[in-house]
């Protein structure tokens, strides 16, 4: 469920104003929801982040806080759901994989670092200013930016998951190199609701514009004639062009397993009283 801009705010457009009408939406909140406040300018989205992300009585929701600058909005996740959140197991698996497999180095391993809703301040260009809190992110561990994030939503969540895609990619330019959006759908009017899934792939063309690479579903599964469904990504992707150890090729590639995601999701989605569709 996603709760627009409450009106209050508005008519007194102070920063302190908007603290406490969104410390108090939060609050209100008794299951997962998400709240979005538009018209705030970039110094008090800023300010309203890290005052939120501080407060004792709103850390116990787990809020993941987005202030877009470019667009002047501030979003708040509150109380992910299994679902938001299945993502974690399947990139953490994928990990140990790289590692178990050889793809990885024992050093590459630990330098690869993965963080949940990390906030993220180093934006530019006219994302400055912006705070994101990353579904997860993906990087090496110098790096202040992800190599690679990924945005995870319901439907109704579609158009700012793609304004987090924008962000990441052109805000993020040139150290985002991917941005995975996992998009999730209930479908009604049947006696246990199903939960259709969709994966999409955005990176940057030649001329710097982000693009859709590549997009499949999750749920219902294509037939399996059509094979397994990979989303691959190169060793310069994972960690950034700027930090391939010696001796490995950035060109070098390890797939993604769908099939391993969609397992992670079939347990999540059962435990929320679900099922795939």
């Amino acid at each position: 469920m996603t709760v627009g801009t409450p009106p209050v705010a508005e008519l007194n457009n102070s920063a302190q104003t908007w603290f406490y009408q969104i410390k108090s939406d939060i609050r209100a909140a008794s299951e997962s929801v998400e709240l979005r406040y538009e018209n705030i300018s970039e110094d008090k989205g800023a300010l309203l982040v890290d005052s939120l992300s501080e407060d004792s009585d709103v850390e116990r929701y787990r809020p993941r806080f987005s202030y877009n600058s470019f667009v002047k909005a501030l979003n708040v996740l509150v109380m992910p759901t299994e679902v938001h959140d299945v993502h974690q197991h399947w990139i953490s698996s994928e990990k140990l994989d790289m590692v178990l497999g050889g793809f990885l180095t024992a050093a590459e391993g630990h330098a690869l670092t993965l963080g949940v809703g990390t906030t993220i301040n180093h934006l530019n260009g006219p994302y400055t200013g912006s705070r994101k809190d990353p579904d997860m992110l993906i990087r090496h561990e110098l790096e202040p930016l992800p190599s690679i994030a990924i945005e995870s939503g319901w439907a109704e969540s579609l158009p700012r998951l793609h304004a987090d895609m924008r962000l990441w990619l052109v805000g993020g330019e040139p150290d985002v190199q991917l941005v995975i959006i996992l998009r999730w759908s209930k479908i009604s009017g049947t006696p246990i609701q199903r939960v259709k899934g969709k994966y999409e792939i955005w990176e940057r063309d030649t001329a710097n514009t982000p693009y859709c690479k590549d997009s499949g579903a999750i749920f219902p599964p294509p037939p399996a004639n059509l094979g397994p469904q990979v989303i691959p990504i190169t060793r310069a992707q994972l960690f950034g062009p700027a930090h391939i150890f010696p001796g490995q090729n950035g060109t070098d590639i390890w797939n993604l397993r769908v099939d391993l995601l969609r397992t992670w999701a079939s347990k999540a989605i059962n435990r929320m009283g679900y099922i795939p569709a």
